[in-house]
């Protein structure tokens, strides 16, 4: 099931597979904290990415030995802390690791060796990347329950012609990434809410965008 997956979809955000445990742990510790600055995921270890298809190639050695130094790895060279979920699988009689990362709540996660910014690592379209500066503070923001887009933005001046174009924005921006005319037909005005302030007294005005 696991390798249909595998040859159905490929490595994403989420997955990440190698042949065996490398002997530098860095190659994949770096995954590991982007999976916990990000929805978490799963590197498994004993399946090698072939050409045009992945393979269960399995684990030899001291498995639960692998299994306590990958543990002690990530443990100690990741801050804040990250405690994974280690599970052992057999595939075709042949031992696979699967290292289960949460997504972290003290984000953002790094690598000690390399500093609090240097450090830090994201996914990206299935692959790990080091994270920007931008993408520091977003990770920043939401380690205190925070995020950009709900920041509250005083100086902003909101007209029925912004509401309008933001409406035409997203309604348009919708039908261009639809794959299909069935997905494009599926496509319906987009409400919104808006918070109306008179005085001191809040109200919520329902309105919808034409087109």
């Amino acid at each position: 099931m696991l390798i249909n997956e595998l040859n159905k979809y490929g490595e994403n955000n989420n997955i990440e597979v190698k042949k065996e445990v490398p002997a530098e742990h860095k190659k994949y510790l770096k995954s590991v904290v982007a999976f916990a600055n990000g929805f978490g995921g799963k590197i498994i270890f004993g399946i090698e990415e072939k050409k045009d298809s992945f393979e269960v190639c399995g684990l030899s050695g001291d498995i639960f030995k692998i299994k306590d130094s990958i543990t002690n790895s990530i443990f100690s060279s990741i801050e804040p802390h990250i405690i994974p979920s280690i599970d052992l699988d057999t595939i075709e009689d042949k031992t696979i690791l699967i290292v289960n990362v949460p997504s972290g709540w003290d984000r953002p996660y790094h690598l000690k060796a390399e500093g609090e910014f240097d450090g830090v690592y994201v996914r990206v379209s299935g692959t790990t990347r080091k994270a920007d500066r931008n993408m520091i503070k977003e990770l920043m923001f939401e380690g205190s329950n925070r995020y950009f887009d709900k920041m509250i933005c005083p100086e902003l001046e909101i007209s029925e012609n912004s509401i309008q174009n933001l409406c035409d924005t997203l309604y348009h921006k919708t039908l261009e990434n639809s794959k299909s005319q069935f997905e494009k037909d599926a496509v319906t005005p987009i409400y919104e809410t808006r918070f109306i302030i008179v005085g001191n007294t809040y109200t919520i005005k329902q309105s919808y965008c034409t087109y």
